[in-house]
């Protein structure tokens, strides 16, 4: 949920749009080629031990450290300029600053027992290294999202494209080639954040050399709670690896953190929804046909996500011979991974209903049922389905939630989506493509069978959706128009 910024050209609200997705592309192609190349030099129980304690610093940042300041921040900026905008980020950096610290030393004094519950006093020192991640991600964060404030939409995105390739690069270098192992995996998260860190902090220099003021502490956090109590719950989601971790195995988790990583880069589609979506939305909130094109928006998202997702799942048992023999179980576990972050996109258009009428508390509550439904299931779904279990939970988590924020929407502004249908489809081409490649069977269905239903898929959901070309180039190209007008 961004929120409002200074109106821009809509030229350049393009042309970053465009830059933002051409970054990121870097940065996961990246990651994509580390994936393969870090299974065949750490084994999956350490690449498990890594995802549950990176999730314990994201859950802690969620929780102890994001506040919502940064979203408050935005909205706060977005009616100041000058000396006064500096002076609420650099109010932001001192209170980030503060609340980091905090966690990093709570998650300094808990690593003994964090590596008890994982099993080996040996990851007892990786964590405070990990906890540091906070120190130098909060400032980093917060000049970011001044320097979007200011427009400057270019240094951001580089950013953002440097950390997740440089990452990706330096696992590739550590972990592969010099074979660091799972200390590897730490120095390159690290590094990575140093290196962004200092080009940051020269382009924010302004911010920094302005003083903070207590007069924004108060704006800060009052605006700031309600997204804090949305962030945290959805932060929650960060527990699965260690909930996989706990009542199955390191190395299943290990496994799950493979499927999650190989998933991700669909999240770009879903990075694109929202920066194009959104300013759609704001300009023609008064429209009467907004309603008819948002819902043939969300068919093709659903469509061309869906789509995607069941290609790339059925070439998954082909793909394994990429990664070493103990991560080859993780073909049954990417499909459902991909349909989440399919779902997780239509869950972002079932709620615009109450986006457009400035109801935060549509986004908590959809949040509390989607990580209540979601831990629940995978307490009972994981012991009895180790590597399935999780992911099932994340899907009917998610699918719950979405329509829990498609129906508190409608109750705002009736918009008449079909999400109901999009969430079932989703959660059925989940099922099929997860059977396919061997979930519940000894091994994956046969290669022509997969092929042919590669190319049905795609036709199929079509139909069952309503989906048609001419109503989505018509959609996207009033959408354009619209941001075309001047503002």
């Amino acid at each position: 949920m961004a929120p409002d910024l200074p109106s821009q050209r809509p030229r350049s609200l393009l042309r970053a749009i465009g830059t933002y997705g051409l970054a990121l592309a870097v940065a996961r192609g990246v990651s994509v080629l580390a994936v393969p190349l870090v299974t065949w030099a750490v084994a999956p129980d350490d690449l498990g031990a890594f995802a549950v304690l990176n999730s314990l610093v994201v859950l802690t940042f969620a929780t102890v450290v994001d506040f919502g300041l940064d979203t408050a921040a935005l909205r706060l900026a977005s009616d100041e300029v000058g000396e006064r905008r500096r002076c609420i980020f650099s109010t932001l950096v001192a209170l980030r600053m503060l609340l980091a610290a905090a966690g990093t030393c709570g998650l300094v004094l808990i690593r003994d027992r964090a590596a008890e519950a994982l099993g080996s006093g040996r990851y007892a020192d990786l964590l405070p290294w990990l906890a540091l991640t906070l120190l130098l991600g909060s400032p980093a964060r917060a000049i970011s999202n001044w320097l979007r404030v200011e427009g400057r939409h270019l240094p951001v995105a580089l950013v953002m494209g440097l950390v997740g390739a440089l990452e990706g690069g330096l696992f590739i270098v550590l972990v592969y080639l010099l074979r660091w192992g799972l200390d590897g995996l730490v120095a390159a998260r690290l590094a990575s954040q140093v290196v962004v860190l200092l080009p940051l902090l020269w382009l924010g220099r302004g911010v920094l050399r302005t003083r903070p003021s207590w007069r924004w502490v108060s704006p800060l956090f009052r605006l700031g709670v309600p997204f804090a109590a949305l962030y945290a719950l959805t932060g929650l989601r960060e527990l699965d690896r260690y909930i996989v971790a706990e009542l199955g195995s390191l190395s299943v988790a290990g496994v799950y953190d493979l499927a999650v990583r190989a998933a991700a880069p669909l999240g770009m589609l879903n990075l694109a929804l929202m920066m194009t979506l959104e300013p759609v939305l704001h300009a023609r909130h008064a429209d009467a046909t907004l309603g008819r094109d948002v819902d043939a928006f969300l068919r093709g998202y659903a469509w061309l996500g869906g789509s995607l997702s069941f290609l790339v799942a059925m070439g998954c048992p082909e793909l394994s011979s990429w990664v070493s023999e103990p991560y080859r179980a993780v073909v049954v576990v990417v499909p459902g991974m991909l349909f989440l972050e399919v779902l997780e996109g239509v869950r972002r258009i079932a709620g615009v209903g109450g986006e457009l009428s400035r109801r935060t508390e549509l986004w908590i509550v959809a949040a509390a049922v989607n990580a209540a439904v979601t831990v629940v299931l995978s307490l009972w779904l994981v012991p009895r389905f180790p590597l399935l279990g999780a992911p099932a939970a994340l899907l009917a988590g998610t699918a719950s939630g979405t329509l829990v924020a498609h129906r508190l929407g409608e109750r705002a502004v009736r918009l008449k989506l079909s999400v109901p249908l999009v969430g079932s489809l989703c959660l059925a081409s989940a099922a099929l493509a997860s059977w396919l490649v061997g979930a519940g069977r000894v091994g994956p269905t046969p290669g022509w069978i997969r092929a042919a239903a590669s190319l049905a898929f795609p036709v199929a959901l079509a139909g069952a959706l309503g989906v048609r070309w001419a109503t989505m180039r018509s959609t996207l190209s009033t959408a354009l128009s619209r941001l075309s007008e001047p503002r």
